[in-house]
């Protein structure tokens, strides 16, 4: 008994010890704790709402059940480039096809091609850049206010040409709400080194005195020249883009309406077949032309279940042609 005794007064002051020495310890860590949350606890900032077009219902980015990646403002300006799939070759989760610096179709998780539906304002772009790598997408990113890209399963609700995913261009044409001021625009000129490549855009958007018709008008003129390599100059690696649209809304205070008219002619060569100048083979080419008219309207109005109502419709001429030399 008085061996256990012993042992159980040891055992005691152990542990009376112990706590004496955690006590201050967790007084100091509770202090430190409290002082950190207070610095934190600071006045909340309030962030701009993101609408995703994409959406049938204009939910936000944080409503969607979908992972989305939304690319606008600066970030879309540094990303800019001639094709739809470069622009978004450094989103988390999305490369691009290369077949020259004409072509560039956004691969998202690993797929592309039929698997990734491809939109412009919400509705199809209806091209063949599925159909074949060398061809391009008949979308202009210079001419885009943002970028959508939608992942993961809930892609199936844009039809079974979204299994991997979705990108929506939207581009504003058709103005749904009046503009902050009277008259916006914006305009950029670039020139790259590695191929002479010049690119110029100009977008102008007017409002009237009444503030219920907006009218845009929009343009891209872009040349590039065969870019060079180490080993020497690329032959066939040349584009020629041409671009514009012009379009106008009748904007009210619960709704709009609008329309648009654009063009898209691209021709471009393709690196992989250059062709061989000294035995009289020549290069292939792609000539692409697509001329596009749209409608859009919403209401922005209680209906019974409803919050809303939206409607678009597009009509596309598309024409698709290749040439080795001047041979169709």
């Amino acid at each position: 008994m008085p061996f256990r005794s012993h042992h159980r007064r040891n055992a005691l002051s152990i542990a009376l010890l112990l706590s004496l020495g955690a006590g201050p310890a967790v007084a100091i860590a509770q202090d430190s704790s409290t002082n950190d949350a207070d610095d934190r606890h600071q006045a909340p900032a309030e962030i701009d709402r993101i609408i995703v077009n994409a959406s049938p219902l204009r939910k936000t980015a944080e409503e969607l059940s979908q992972p989305i990646e939304v690319l606008s403002g600066e970030g879309l300006d540094r990303a800019k480039a001639a094709t739809l799939g470069e622009t978004l070759d450094d989103l988390p989760g999305v490369q691009t096809t290369h077949f020259g610096a004409g072509v560039g179709r956004p691969i998202v998780r690993g797929l592309d091609g039929p698997r990734i539906g491809v939109l412009s304002g919400g509705l199809s772009n209806q091209d063949v850049s599925t159909i074949s790598q060398d061809h391009a997408t008949a979308i202009e990113p210079f001419l885009a206010d943002q970028i959508e890209v939608l992942k993961g399963p809930a892609t199936l609700l844009y039809g079974s040409g979204a299994i991997g995913g979705v990108v929506n261009v939207v581009d504003g044409r058709i103005a749904e709400r009046a503009l902050d001021d009277t008259i916006e625009g914006r305009a950029e000129l670039r020139y790259g080194s590695v191929n002479k490549g010049r690119t110029a855009m100009a977008r102008v958007d007017a409002m009237g005195a009444n503030g219920a018709l907006v009218l845009h008008a929009d343009g891209v003129y872009r040349d590039l020249k065969n870019y060079d390599t180490p080993n020497g100059e690329q032959a066939n690696s040349f584009v020629e883009t041409r671009s514009g649209a012009l379009a106008a809304s009748y904007v009210a205070d619960d709704g709009f309406v609008g329309a648009s008219l654009s063009r898209f002619d691209n021709r471009y060569g393709n690196p992989g077949e250059p062709g061989d100048p000294d035995a009289g083979e020549a290069g292939v080419s792609l000539d692409m032309l697509q001329d596009r008219f749209e409608v859009k309207a919403g209401l922005d109005r209680d209906m019974w279940i409803f919050d809303g109502l939206r409607f678009g419709f597009a009509h596309t001429t598309y024409q698709h042609t290749e040439f080795e030399g001047d041979a169709i």
